[in-house]
């Protein structure tokens, strides 16, 4: 192939798990040698981490890592995955023609996951980014309650939306990540670099075929059981999905005064001048506005039925209810911390969260 890959890890008090997270890794058939790869070079990119994990991640490195491969572990004291992105793309002097950005808490199955996700990118010169899909760990267990089998059948809904990116394994081009900026104090990534790369930094009308799902590639990722757990995970999500949302009306606002330039040189432009401009966005918009929750929050769910044919239709739509009437004290608990700015105490709990996938 002749191509260059740069592997980053964006890893926060992962000290319980990153060992086995870059254990799986090596296990990549991308790494054999016959494949062709000019070079690949691993960065893991500790951001505001309080445990061990720069050196459980240096000591798994050093013990799995081929000869061949190139490696550095960076401890950044900022905490936010935003500011650990920005820093290794834009920073960092990364080699590479391919992109990978891998959570430090996932395991990889398939052997060929990686590869095939590269494959997807040299078949298709139009595709942007390529993702594996990301499965449960509950898949795993041989007898599953009610609870399990309903999470299992919503993440199954929201893999059959086209255009899914997860944060927690994607690629992209080199040369369009390096286009992207991440607002500092940005929640949730998922969606922010999904519509970046499927209208071009927001130049273009949504094209989800910018994005693809590589065959034979997954991930596992722990999955969260108590309803606590769901509860305020799915907060979290909805938090995300409403700062994005302020974020997305801002950048179209600016793009209209200057159409000639994109969502990633606005977002950089005005972190030069501003560091905190992103969360003074934010203020500004709750003192202006009770509701800060994205466009069709109470809807997604049904509006995710359509992919589907008639029979599946009608097989899904209670479980979409039940999940709207879920979604009802999550979007109003994401609402009211938006509003108040609360968002430190919505990230989990890595200690009380095991990390190794069993």
């Amino acid at each position: 192939m002749g191509i260059k890959v740069c592997i980053v890890i964006l890893a926060r008090n992962e000290a319980l798990g990153i060992g086995t997270t870059i254990q799986s890794l090596f296990k990549q058939s991308i790494f054999d040698p016959r494949n062709g790869l000019t070079s690949i070079e691993i960065i893991c990119v500790s951001n505001g981490s309080q445990d061990d994990t720069v050196k459980e991640a240096s000591e798994a490195l050093h013990s799995f890592a081929p000869q061949s491969t190139k490696y550095r572990v960076i401890a950044l004291q900022i905490p936010g995955k935003a500011n650990a992105w920005n820093h290794a793309v834009h920073q960092l002097n990364l080699e590479g023609d391919i992109y990978y950005f891998m959570d430090a808490d996932i395991e990889i199955v398939e052997p060929d996951t990686l590869l095939n996700m590269l494959q997807v990118l040299e078949d298709h010169p139009i595709v942007i980014a390529a993702t594996d899909l990301p499965r449960k760990d509950i898949e795993l267990k041989k007898s599953r309650g009610i609870k399990e089998w309903f999470l299992l059948k919503i993440a199954n809904l929201t893999k059959k939306t086209p255009g899914q990116l997860s944060g927690q394994l994607y690629c992209l081009r080199a040369d369009f990540a390096k286009k992207i900026w991440m607002p500092t104090g940005l929640l949730v990534e998922d969606g922010f670099i999904k519509e970046m790369v499927c209208t071009e930094l927001l130049t273009k009308p949504l094209d989800n075929a910018k994005i693809q799902l590589a065959k034979k590639a997954s991930h596992f990722f722990n999955s969260y059981i108590t309803i606590k757990e769901i509860f305020y995970h799915q907060v979290r999500q909805a938090t995300g999905q409403g700062m994005y949302s302020i974020l997305k009306k801002e950048l179209l606002e600016k793009l209209d005064q200057n159409p000639q330039s994109n969502a990633g040189e606005i977002i950089h432009e005005e972190q030069l001048k501003d560091p905190d401009w992103f969360m003074k966005l934010i203020r500004n918009h709750a003192s202006k506005h009770y509701w800060m929750m994205y466009p069709h929050a109470f809807s997604y769910r049904f509006n995710r039925l359509g992919v589907l044919s008639f029979s599946k239709k009608i097989a899904y739509f209670p479980l979409a209810l039940a999940a709207f009437f879920f979604d009802i004290p999550v979007l109003l608990t994401a609402n009211q911390r938006l509003r108040n700015l609360q968002l430190s105490t919505i990230w989990k709990n890595k200690q009380s969260h095991e990390n190794k996938i069993k």
